[in-house]
């Protein structure tokens, strides 16, 4: 018999052993004789150490903690994957706060109780909705694809929440027996919608969410709460607004009702701390403050501290509104009580670089829209018709006018895909 062949030998008997000994019945002697060949042997010196090895219980303990360890990790996927599960299905999809630029798409308003859209130049201007109902306040959803707005169906009937697509069609009623609604904001996720309105019974305008998948209007927070204007945070969790009651001020809270507390510390009045507008990372709210026709624009970290003002030339100012890419705040200024705004004032998110917009007379309160492109402002003129007005961000092209024929001053620009 050969090396090669007694040297296979050995590891057939040795691999024979530890078959048998994983099984527990190890025949008896089957070790010794396989250690006597590797003793004769002149390979595989380093076996000469298996005994010791087998006979200290060495191997069955490597297993027996190799196998605590398996399980142990094993569990510990299994876990974190149920946590993952239970985050994915019983919390709210948000959006991360990611300020992004989009394509604009058309422009939607309402004119003579009805919703209408058009091209950002004024253009193919047409109604969407029809019939004997006033409808007004149109606002895009995020994704562009569905415009919510208030109808009413005769003047003592109660006012409705509706959402269509843009063509006018599928529209659904998500809201009944409100009074007073005020402007709709879209949640992030575009699942859900916030107004501010009185529901039956109540004598203070409650913040009032309605789930699409679920339509269904309820309330969040105090039943004295005096909510107006409420806007979504960009992560989703938390939503700015004014209270009226018991004295103005920006205020936030939680989706869920919770964490109900005042973040600014200045006072106001008048058209002050309406429409406040979340920076697209979510991190700061410029909002309006002061007194009735001397009012100042401020900002304010969401967690309350750092409040301070904006420079600006102009005695009264308003409708802030934050760029779609977080680089500028734009709003309205005026020479005071009586005077409507005329100019547009730009900054830098920091308030500095300020550069101006000369308009004609706009309507006040106005609603000032950033196009989601980030390079134009619309709003509305205060003129005989009320006609909206597309601004060139930079001044170098003059304006747009488009007729609206509307007194109630709503308008949105669809978001379409990245520029």
């Amino acid at each position: 018999m050969d090396a090669m062949t007694s040297s296979n030998d050995v590891d057939l008997e040795l691999a024979a052993y530890l078959r048998a000994r994983s099984t527990r019945h190890a025949p008896e002697g089957l070790l010794d004789a396989t250690m006597v060949r590797v003793e004769s042997g002149r390979q595989r010196g380093w076996l000469r150490v298996v005994p010791q090895v087998l006979d200290s219980g060495s191997v069955r303990q490597l297993w027996t903690v190799t196998r605590t360890v398996a399980i142990a990790i094993v569990i510990g996927l299994l876990s974190a994957l149920a946590l993952m599960l239970a985050l994915v299905v019983g919390s709210p999809q948000l959006i991360p706060p990611t300020p992004t630029l989009a394509r604009p798409g058309l422009i939607t308003f309402d004119a003579a109780g009805r919703i209408w859209v058009a091209e950002r130049d004024g253009s193919g201007r047409h109604p969407i909705t029809f019939g004997p109902a006033l409808d007004s306040g149109p606002v895009w959803s995020h994704d562009g694809t569905r415009i919510a707005y208030v109808s009413q169906h005769g003047a003592l009937a109660p006012l409705e929440v509706r959402v269509i697509d843009e063509r006018g069609d599928n529209g659904v009623t998500v809201a009944r027996v409100l009074t007073d609604p005020g402007p709709i904001d879209w949640s992030p996720n575009d699942r859900n919608l916030a107004f501010s309105a009185k529901l039956e019974g109540s004598l203070l305008p409650q913040l009032v969410l309605v789930s699409l998948d679920r339509p269904e209007a309820h309330s969040i927070g105090p039943a004295d709460l005096g909510a107006r204007d409420p806007i979504w945070s960009p992560d989703g969790r938390d939503i700015a607004f004014e209270r009226a009651n018991p004295e103005d001020g920006l205020w936030i809270i939680g989706v869920d009702g919770s964490g109900l507390r005042r973040l600014s510390t200045v006072s106001g009045s008048g058209e002050a701390f309406r429409r406040p507008a979340w920076s697209p990372d979510g991190r700061r709210i410029v909002f309006r403050a002061g007194g009735d026709g001397a009012h100042r624009i401020f900002t304010i970290d969401r967690d309350g501290r750092n409040e301070r003002p904006l420079d600006s030339p102009f005695l009264d100012n308003g409708s802030p509104a934050w760029s779609p890419d977080g680089s500028a705040i734009a709003w309205t200024g005026s020479a005071g009580p009586g005077n409507p705004p005329h100019e547009i004032v730009i900054v830098d998110r920091d308030g500095s670089n300020a550069r101006f917009l000369e308009t004609p007379p706009l309507l006040e309160p106005a609603v000032l829209a950033w196009s989601p492109d980030a390079r134009r402002l619309l709003t509305f003129l205060d003129d005989q018709h009320t006609s909206l007005v597309v601004l060139d961000a930079t001044g170098r092209d003059g304006p747009i006018r488009i007729p609206a024929a509307s007194s109630f001053g709503g308008a949105s620009w669809q978001r379409l895909t990245s520029p």
